[in-house]
């Protein structure tokens, strides 16, 4: 995989700004180009983005109203906040866009849509209030439907030190594109991986090292080097992630989205959701 394009959603926050950082770092490193991407967050979407939805002439000569006096202004605002992000690193190379979205609706589609390589978001914390609701479920659907890798940054990077990554899976059916886009990570972040199995506790010893054997086996067969093959025993796998990643004092969690679609999805969530929602280290996401 090479990085050619890294789109970064900008809603001016710290927690954006954070991503911002680190994909600044990462950019200059792989020489990608930054796409700024911003959403004017508006309930006037559908009379720009062709949208149909069915009003009386009162109601869209008033909305039009609306657009025509606040818009403008709006644009300006927000052209000016995301040159002053590219005012930061004239050496690299940041292009800017601004869409339209209904109350946040659709943020996700437009992100996912886009033509980038690798989208850096910067994770927000939980709240209670509606935007922090939102940005949660914007967040957890960008994770669960982007097609790139997605690298959720926690805490403000001054530099790009995640030495240690932590990669977890049943090491069963990865796909060669996931394989070739952790190995381009790793190789850009030049850190160690930790390849890790989580296994109910109380397996047997036989079954242990039979794992171990996968898991080698699995590196070696890609080619992977600088790395560890480990096994970690928990009820809770996300939490036994958690765990395992604090043991060897990783900087960066990574793994590939679960395969729980619909329903099962609405029930029991997505694992990789849920790590990248809750830990406190920075995730990185494949689809596979």
């Amino acid at each position: 995989m090479k990085l050619r394009t890294i789109l970064i959603p900008m809603d001016f926050s710290e927690e954006s700004e954070n991503a911002f950082e680190v994909a600044a770092l990462i950019a200059r490193r792989s020489h990608a180009e930054l796409l700024l991407f911003h959403v004017i967050d508006m309930p006037l979407a559908h009379l720009f983005s062709g949208a149909k939805r069915i009003i009386t002439a009162e109601e869209a000569a008033e909305e039009v109203n609306m657009a025509q006096t606040y818009l403008p202004k709006m644009v300006v605002q927000a052209k000016d906040k995301l040159q002053a992000f590219v005012n930061r690193y004239p050496e690299l190379r940041i292009r800017k866009q601004i869409v339209f979205d209904e109350f946040t609706k659709d943020i996700a589609d437009f992100i996912v849509a886009e033509n980038a390589d690798l989208i850096v978001l910067g994770s927000h914390s939980d709240g209670e209030s509606a935007a922090d609701i939102t940005r949660s479920q914007m967040e957890e659907k960008i994770i669960h439907q982007a097609k790139v890798p997605v690298f959720t940054v926690k805490k403000k990077q001054r530099t790009l030190d995640f030495n240690n990554v932590v990669f977890a899976s049943n090491f069963k059916n990865i796909s060669s594109k996931t394989i070739d886009h952790l190995k381009t990570i790793q190789q850009l972040l030049g850190a160690t991986v930790h390849f890790v199995k989580i296994i109910p506790p109380k397996s047997d010893v036989e079954w242990q090292k039979e794992n171990l054997d996968i898991i080698s086996a699995f590196a070696m067969r890609h080619g992977f080097l600088n790395y560890t093959a480990n096994i970690y025993s928990g009820e809770n796998k996300e939490v036994a992630i958690r765990e395992f990643a604090e043991s060897v004092q990783a900087d960066l969690i990574a793994m590939t989205n679960s395969d729980r679609n619909g329903l099962a999805h609405f029930l029991f969530g997505n694992l990789t959701e849920k790590v990248a929602k809750k830990s406190g280290r920075s995730v990185l996401t494949f689809s596979q």
